[in-house]
């Protein structure tokens, strides 16, 4: 979801901009609001509250205009008069009391511009969002590499649909989705639960989603943006990570590692679909024991691969396979799940 955007698009992206009149007898009840976390935590970085990082990391294109009515989540109603006290407002929350609403309309200054732009509902407020490339949910997901989720978990998009995430791939193709532009994550069903460092941790509102993001965000874990699942299973629960350094910052190590099983298993032995029916243009890169290795040909994979852990090789897609059934048409695989797939049609 992450765009550049110059300011002038920004400004064309409110279909209203005019000089704020809104006056106190106009102000509605505060309306619980995902947009302003995004809003409020991006705040938080550009002025550094709680140990977060520098504002040179921020893209605060804009500013509220002053006052606001804001509320917390236990439906407490606050009117801030200004960027002061929404700063000491943010360095006070917790996880038991931090604010989640906002008032609308209210009015903001984009960085450059004296002339007042109304937001005035939800959706616009995440307009605003987008234009400013501020991190949303979308990319606090697919950039996080320090925990995975304990599936199944629900999630809401933009549209108002309630999605259950039954697995890492179905989280995956949603932020992959083309279209994602026009449908991103803007909430969370809570309580969710994350496994982060061998342990089960619940997730119990978006106040505590947004330190685990952060506390990741700092951490030392840098791992490759590669599809190459493997499992674990815990309290008799296999969890599915992107890959081996995943699964590792997460705390576990390859001895962990379970067979992920899948809807699109094959019953034949790798090895025999290698030998018989499966072809590989090589090299091809291969996750194994926590490393990153290159295999030349058959003999070379097989030693990268272990049966006990995975159904097939822990392959950095995409590679490029054909069959023997049918050896002049080669096919460009994306993930597992596409290889099995042609491995189940090509070899039975």
């Amino acid at each position: 979801m992450k765009k550049l955007k110059h300011l002038f698009i920004l400004l064309l992206a409110f279909t209203t901009v005019f000089q704020s009149c809104t006056s106190s007898d106009d102000v509605a009840d505060p309306q619980k609001s995902t947009a302003l976390r995004i809003f409020l935590k991006e705040m938080k970085s550009a002025y550094n509250i709680s140990g977060r990082t520098s504002s040179d990391d921020s893209d605060m294109c804009f500013e509220f205009v002053y006052p606001l009515t804001l509320s917390y989540n236990n439906g407490t109603t606050v009117v801030v008069a200004n960027e002061n006290e929404l700063l000491s407002i943010l360095e006070n929350e917790t996880s038991e009391l931090y604010i989640d609403g906002i008032s609308f309309p209210f009015d903001i200054l984009v960085a450059g511009s004296t002339v007042p732009v109304t937001i005035a509902d939800e959706e616009a407020f995440w307009n605003a969002i987008e234009n400013c490339d501020m991190d949303t949910y979308d990319d606090s997901i697919s950039e996080n590499d320090c925990f995975t989720f304990v599936y199944p978990f629900s999630l809401v998009t933009n549209n108002n649909q309630t999605i259950v995430i039954t697995s890492e791939s179905a989280l995956l193709n949603i932020l992959d989705d083309d279209d994602n532009d026009d449908n991103y994550i803007v909430d969370f069903v809570y309580p969710f639960s994350i496994i982060i460092n061998n342990e089960t941790v619940q997730v119990d509102n978006a106040y505590e989603f947004e330190e685990l993001i952060e506390d990741c965000s700092s951490s030392n874990c840098n791992c490759p943006d590669i599809d190459a699942p493997v499992c674990v299973n815990i309290g008799g629960e296999t969890i599915e990570f992107p890959n081996a350094c995943n699964a590792e910052c997460a705390g576990f190590t390859s001895a962990d590692f379970v067979d992920c099983g899948s809807d699109d298993d094959f019953d034949d032995d790798f090895d025999d679909v290698l030998e018989s029916c499966l072809n590989i243009s090589y090299p091809v890169q291969v996750q194994f024991n926590g490393a990153v290795a290159t295999a030349q040909n058959d003999s070379q994979l097989l030693q990268l691969y272990n049966p006990s852990q995975n159904q097939i090789p822990a392959f950095n897609y995409p590679i490029t396979v054909s069959f023997e059934d049918n050896p002049n048409v080669t096919y460009t695989v994306a993930n597992q799940n596409g290889l099995i797939e042609l491995i189940n049609t090509h070899c039975d």
